[in-house]
């Protein structure tokens, strides 16, 4: 059974498919940037929203 490392390699000796995987590197490339600048801004506003504790609620006697 090949590993998914093994079987790109084994494509990309195909030179049509190699020509395909590097024409989409620079996309490839500005995705992964566009979601670590996501995360980055995300991350801080997430982690100092105060926690907002759960009331009690009253028993109401009968």
């Amino acid at each position: 059974m090949l590993t998914l490392n093994e079987y790109l390699e084994e494509q990309l000796k195909d030179p049509a498919f190699k020509r395909e995987y590097d024409a989409l590197e620079g996309w490839y490339q500005e995705q992964l940037a566009r979601q670590d600048a996501l995360a980055r801004v995300e991350k801080p506003a997430a982690s100092s929203a105060p926690h907002q504790p759960r009331k009690k609620q009253s028993a109401v006697p009968m």
